[in-house]
């Protein structure tokens, strides 16, 4: 038998599709086929033991049990790229009466301890203009959000979803995205609000936790945004080259301000890191743009930082 978090995700995955090739993929067939691209191809083939091109090996694993598909997306949902956003909570969460009425329908939910683990998949819907000939069409993507609270820390990471909708048509139909419905802002807002409403939610600003690993020179950056006695400055390093290692003068001149939008090199070796990230303190943002090599380095950048 399944337990309820696997039967609220067979919900979404449930395969139900025509074999004959003519007719084009159910919507539910084609949410799971777009939920598996947001996956390196290189786990999709390690856990479901397939070997082929990316579409290829996709398509076959579309076909797998739904309670696998479901296992799968949970268990590797920090190898996808990612927007982090950390709050601090007003007073410690209480799972037993602070997730009444929230926003999305929660699919999974863990204790383990004080930390609370949740998985929500929102639907959000793009519209696509297209030619020859002429037509707008909607497309469906499960976003998945893993949420995380821990006594008063709240860390929301919500999976990129692709943009570029040319590999989802046919060259000719020139497909161009007009608009998207449920975005991934109004889904950080809504579970948010929900927080604030219910708890009380502040954005952790983590211009400290930055500025103390790079102080220790655990990193330095490619690219920051920084205010100075009158302006901001945005200041981008040529190639590899990294700030304060170019401007030792400068990094220690304004150290002191509040870090904006910056890209992030670990210098650390032996940690597993990914080599770079995005982010920007005061907002309390992270981003990772790249797969990363493991379910952890993602989940590892966070405790550099706020630790």
């Amino acid at each position: 038998m399944f337990n309820n978090e696997v039967l609220h995700m067979i919900k979404y995955l449930l395969p139900s599709f025509s074999r004959d090739l003519n007719m084009p993929l159910p919507t539910n067939r084609a949410l799971i086929i777009r939920l598996l691209h947001l996956f390196p191809i290189k786990f999709l083939k390690e856990h479901f033991n397939e070997t082929g091109g990316r579409d290829e090996v996709i398509e076959i694993i579309s076909n797998a049990p739904s309670n696998s598909i479901a296992s799968f997306v949970q268990s590797y949902h920090d190898v996808t790229k990612q927007n982090l956003y950390l709050y601090t909570l007003n007073r410690p969460f209480n799972p037993a009466t602070d997730l009444a009425n929230f926003p999305f329908e929660i699919i999974s939910r863990t204790q383990q301890g004080n930390l609370t683990k949740l998985v929500c998949y929102p639907n959000v819907t793009y519209s696509v203009y297209l030619s020859n000939p002429v037509a707008r069409e909607n497309l469906d993507f499960l976003q998945p959000v893993a949420i995380e609270i821990d006594g008063q820390g709240l860390i929301i990471k919500c999976t990129k979803l692709e943009k570029n909708v040319k590999s989802y048509f046919a060259p000719d139909r020139e497909p161009k995205l007009a608009g998207e419905t449920n975005t991934e802002e109004q889904i950080i807002d809504q579970i948010v609000n929900h927080f604030k409403a219910v708890v009380g939610a502040e954005i952790n600003d983590f211009n400290e936790g930055i500025k103390a690993l790079w102080a220790a020179d655990d990193v330095d950056c490619h690219r920051i945004r920084y205010r100075d006695a009158h302006s901001t400055v945005l200041i981008t390093m040529d190639e590899q080259l990294t700030f304060k290692q170019q401007y030792p003068d400068k990094y220690v001149e304004m150290s002191n301000s509040p870090i904006g939008p910056s890209v992030w090199k670990f210098l650390t070796e032996g940690e597993n890191l990914p080599e770079t990230f995005n982010c920007d303190p005061s907002s309390g943002t992270i981003s990772v743009n790249k797969y990363t090599a493991d379910t952890n380095q993602t989940g590892n950048v966070i405790r550099k930082i706020l630790g």
